[in-house]
């Protein structure tokens, strides 16, 4: 049995105990935090990743961009992948693999 298989039989074990994790882990005598670990890294090996989809311009248009601190960002399409790229570099976005 692998480190995934392990983990995911006791989680699932865990989940149909009724039990806390503390409890849980006491009885089975092993360390919450790894629990805790190995149910936040499988859930997002099972999380939908996000996808990109491609988007074609065929002439330029405004776009406009509005960032999480309501800072509004507008400028030309022909320009959008040239700012996005500048904005990665400069640590303001981040793109999701």
């Amino acid at each position: 049995m692998n480190k995934v298989e392990y983990w995911g039989k006791h989680i699932a074990d865990w989940q149909a105990s009724g039990l806390s994790q503390k409890e849980y882990c006491s009885q089975q005598d092993i360390k919450a935090h790894n629990l805790h670990y190995w149910r936040q890294r499988l859930s997002e090996d099972n999380a939908p990743k996000p996808k990109l989809i491609p988007v074609a311009v065929h002439r330029a248009a405004l776009v406009r961009v509005l960032l999480k601190d309501h800072t509004i960002i507008e400028l030309s399409s022909d320009t959008l992948a040239a700012a996005l790229v500048t904005l990665k570099a400069q640590g303001l976005i981040h793109v999701a693999t």
